[in-house]
């Protein structure tokens, strides 16, 4: 499970470093040498890469984690995720800790309990 975890979190900084990378030679070129020397295409696209980070850790989760991708692929399909998983039996991940929570009925204690807050 550590092993998995450590790959994942290797993956998340490498497409890091490599998403701001472009970003910062950029800088560096504009800040030490002459900016005018820069085509203007050429500072459009690491500003924009950089900013595509965004997108990669939830990627790399998806891809990394079974259960989860499993769950956004029934969501797709329309079905309900948790009636997918329960019938395919994925075990759950050494690392998934999350818990259900189960809808809170209404019985009217709440209201009555109002009612009599403000009388």
């Amino acid at each position: 499970y550590q092993n998995h975890f450590s790959k994942m979190c290797l993956a998340m900084v490498a497409a890091f470093v490599v998403a701001w990378t472009p970003y910062s030679v950029l800088f560096l070129f504009a800040a030490f040498g002459n900016p005018a020397d820069i085509p203007a295409w050429i500072t459009l696209l690491p500003p924009l890469i950089a900013k595509s980070s965004a997108l990669y850790n939830p990627i790399i989760y998806i891809i990394a984690n079974r259960r989860f991708r499993s769950a956004i692929f029934s969501m797709v399909k329309g079905q309900n995720p948790d009636v997918e998983l329960e019938e395919t039996n994925i075990p759950m991940d050494a690392g998934d800790h999350s818990c259900r929570i189960s809808p809170i009925e209404d019985t009217g204690k709440e209201m009555s309990s109002m009612g009599n807050a403000n009388a």
